[in-house]
């Protein structure tokens, strides 16, 4: 096999793998959004109903302390009212009552929180996971196509290109892509490009979703940029 057949062969293989990677990358990133917006939700409203609760309990146990001294001050000063006295323990006793029963509620979205968050982390690792699995493919490629792909943060990547400078192989341009929200959205560049190319290709990519065109318009762009 010829080199020129081996390179035909790698940029197949190059494609192929590429397209995996943008429907992977594309599914995880949907998983991923919802799988976190509905635990933030579900985790923001138990830690409201958790606060309120709080508060209640809180303001429960002032009422019981009023009632206690009013029990006390009764029975001190106020004997022959046995009647008054034995209506404030039956409220007493309704009070602690209702205090136990949000008490149990507390605890019962406390373990709801404790649960919400252990997914959240389960996200997070399976996404760990993810990245591990794919990156020695990139590192396969690396050399072949003069890209390489970092992550930045859990919603940030970076696509770092080179050999785009005929006389200098090794000098790198980048751009950084968010792929955290309901659209991708386009971070810092090296070089910085005009905001009003970044909004085109931007909205151009949001339109089709295909990394592999994506890639090659970004590429081409920062190139353009850097020898202009």
């Amino acid at each position: 096999m010829t080199a020129f057949d081996d390179f035909v062969a790698i940029k197949n293989e190059m494609e192929v793998f590429t397209e995996l990677l943008d429907s992977k990358i594309s599914a995880k990133r949907s998983d991923i959004i919802q799988s976190k917006q509905q635990c933030e939700i579900n985790l923001n409203n138990l830690l409201n109903q958790q606060s309120n609760l709080k508060n209640e309990i809180k303001n429960l146990n002032l009422k019981v302390a009023k009632i206690k001294d009013s029990i006390k001050k009764s029975l001190e000063n106020l004997q022959f009212q046995q009647l008054k006295v034995d209506d404030l323990k039956s409220k007493q006793t309704d009070l602690l009552e209702k205090r136990d029963l949000l008490q149990e509620e507390q605890d019962s979205l406390s373990a709801q929180i404790k649960e919400l968050t252990e997914k959240l982390n389960k996200t997070q690792e399976d996404l760990n996971l993810q990245q591990s699995i794919d990156y020695p493919e990139l590192i396969k490629y690396e050399s072949y196509l003069g890209l390489r792909i970092d992550v930045v943060t859990v919603d940030l990547l970076r696509f770092i290109f080179n050999n785009v400078v005929s006389d200098d192989l090794d000098k790198e341009v980048w751009c950084e892509l968010s792929v955290g929200g309901e659209n991708y959205k386009l971070g810092e560049t090296f070089p910085k490009l005009p905001s009003e190319t970044m909004q085109l290709i931007e909205n151009d990519f949001n339109g089709h979703k295909e990394f592999v065109k994506f890639l090659k318009t970004i590429r081409m762009t920062l190139k353009e940029e850097l020898e202009s």
